[in-house]
């Protein structure tokens, strides 16, 4: 009877000591850096595995640049404007060297979105 309660004891402890662990690992990570300005957002990341957002204020006819340089992981790159989605990057690929321009028609708030999944990289979205 004792044997049966020790081996459960050590089952719920290495259940435990699994499940801490997997939460660990899930959780949200960042190293790197990260520079948010009014007309700018760059991240230079070794490690991300989390959601950043930030939002820039742009002009009617402002010329908005992005790129990036994923080295490894899982990234997802969004800029949208309200309802609007100007620019959708799903599942970007290691190696996925990109630059493209947006042309802003309306003036209003713009996010940024970069979700990224044990990811390293550098993302940079400016005005011109």
């Amino acid at each position: 009877m004792n044997r049966n309660k020790v081996r459960k004891g050590i089952l719920l402890t290495i259940i435990i000591l699994a499940l801490v662990l997997l939460a660990s690992c899930m959780a949200s990570t960042f190293t790197g850096k990260r520079t948010r300005n009014p007309d700018s957002y760059t991240i230079d990341f070794s490690m991300m595995n989390q959601r950043d957002t930030w939002t820039m204020k742009l002009e009617k006819g402002d010329i908005l640049e992005l790129s990036y340089d994923i080295r490894k992981g899982h990234v997802d790159l969004f800029v949208d404007h309200g309802d609007e989605v100007l620019f959708q990057g799903n599942n970007i690929e290691k190696n996925g060297n990109f630059y493209c321009t947006l042309n802003i028609k309306e003036e209003g708030s713009y996010r940024v979105v970069v979700e990224a999944k044990n990811a390293a990289g550098s993302i940079c979205v400016k005005k011109k």
